[in-house]
């Protein structure tokens, strides 16, 4: 199912959130540092159907920011999709992460399931059906190491996380925000 982009900003209304803006409590996604992203999100709906491919997983069209991508086309059909968001936006439409987050855990956890005969593929794809279904939009979070942000880039000790101990509950791990 693809969704028109006021269906996905009626599905925002119906979302039951605490939303703050600079320490305030604000009521709808209408405030003006809120409301463009979900304007941006919406337009991904907008055009949507001139990018979308056929899931064998759903056995529909799907948005193409909730397709794994298997061939050289469809890398290409992406890019257009991208393009033409960029180009029409002139800001970023939020989603990208999460196409790419599809993308790679398709593959990683197909390559694990193999390896330890586990069932994480499995259970992926189940959550690749209900996000294809539903046309969820999908996103993914990037950081990068702050440490301590009292001192300059180079003047800080360690900004790399790293396994320091192994225990039976689990791991310690140093660097990034000692």
């Amino acid at each position: 199912m693809l969704l028109k982009p006021e269906e996905y900003i009626e599905r925002l209304s119906g979302y039951r959130r605490d939303i703050y803006v600079l320490g305030k409590k604000v009521e709808d996604f209408n405030h003006p540092n809120i409301r463009p992203t979900v304007e941006a999100m919406a337009f991904t709906y907008k055009i949507a159907e001139k990018y979308s491919p056929h899931s064998e997983l759903v056995g529909e069209k799907v948005n193409r920011l909730n397709y794994v991508n298997s061939t050289f086309d469809d890398l290409i059909a992406r890019y257009e999709y991208q393009r033409e968001l960029s180009l029409r936006l002139a800001t970023c439409n939020y989603r990208c992460t999460g196409c790419d987050a599809i993308n790679a855990i398709y593959p990683a956890t197909k390559a694990l399931d193999e390896r330890e005969g586990t069932d994480y593929h499995k259970r992926f794809l189940e959550m690749l059906k209900e996000i294809q279904k539903n046309d969820y939009a999908c996103t993914a979070a990037l950081t990068d190491v702050k440490g301590d942000r009292g001192k300059r880039p180079l003047e800080q000790r360690d900004k790399y996380l790293r396994v320091v101990e192994k225990r039976g509950d689990g791991i310690v791990v140093r660097g990034g925000k000692d």
